[in-house]
């Protein structure tokens, strides 16, 4: 019997073994997803959260979850250096031109060694 025919579906199953369960089916719009639940209300804890997850992503449940979290941390990211009017891209290719620049000089290293070795420097890190 059909309890919920909104997507995703449950369908409340009785069977002479086991007895009653609960089946969440989120088999539309390319998901590929079945769950069977003894709870009725663990069934559709999980249809909602199958639904907000369909609702803030889309039907592309393809997608890795560790690429799902690299978005979200590269919109995090985006929003944090935005404030000062800066796009992500601009920072990167900055970053990679000061890379460069200190591979020219004959200077390679990480961006927190050359600041600790200007801060450690006698006189601040300006040398004549």
């Amino acid at each position: 019997m059909v309890i919920r025919r909104a997507f995703p579906q449950i369908y409340e199953i009785d069977h002479p073994k086991t007895g009653r369960y609960w089946l969440v089916s989120a088999r539309k719009y390319g998901m590929r997803q079945r769950k069977v639940f003894n709870s009725k209300s663990l069934a559709f804890k999980h249809a909602e959260d199958i639904q907000e997850q369909f609702l803030k992503h889309g039907a592309q449940t393809d997608v890795p979850k560790e690429k799902v979290v690299m978005a979200e941390n590269f919109e995090k990211s985006a929003k944090k250096i935005g404030v000062h009017g800066v796009t992500l891209d601009t920072a990167v290719e900055e970053y990679m031109r000061f890379k460069g620049e200190e591979v020219a000089n004959g200077r390679p290293g990480d961006i927190l060694e050359s600041r600790t070795v200007l801060l450690s420097t006698p006189s601040g890190g300006f040398t004549m």
